[in-house]
């Protein structure tokens, strides 16, 4: 069983799923899938592009820490599992999008993007039991709120 202060986050899980769902949204708009005549799949990409898409990936490794409430090496490397997943998907997907090429670079920058945050979120433990304990009141109280009404 899991201690008061360490029970997964419902808030946290949302998050999480609502951040996933706009990166598979902005990464592979326009939705247009096609079977490819060829796989093409880059080693590289451009400057402002990796930065975009790092800056969207890295609320990943965050949000994961957040919703599951856990400190220590074990949730880093499941941290940095769903950072892969994530962005191995998303690439993956890219491969059927005409005029998108998969870049291993990204995936990688991705991944590591996630861990990153996950790492600066595990660095900042004190602070975040504070957080974490008015979160866990502030999620009680809708609840609450929500069962009454």
């Amino acid at each position: 069983m899991h201690p008061p202060d360490r029970k997964p986050s419902a808030l946290g899980y949302s998050l999480l799923i609502y951040m996933t769902l706009v990166i598979a949204a902005t990464t592979l708009i326009p939705f247009e899938f096609k079977i490819p005549g060829r796989i093409h799949i880059n080693l590289h990409g451009t400057f402002s592009d990796v930065i975009a898409n790092v800056a969207l990936f890295i609320p990943l490794g965050f949000l994961f820490q957040l919703a599951r409430r856990r400190i220590g090496w074990q949730p880093l490397l499941k941290a940095f599992c769903y950072g892969l997943f994530v962005s191995a998907a998303v690439e993956a997907c890219q491969l059927f999008l005409p005029g998108r090429d998969s870049s291993v670079l990204e995936a990688s920058l991705f991944t590591g993007a996630a861990l990153y945050d996950a790492i600066m979120l595990r660095s900042c433990v004190p602070e975040l039991q504070i957080r974490l304990s008015a979160l866990t009141r502030a999620e009680r109280s809708l609840n609450h709120m929500r069962f009454e009404g």
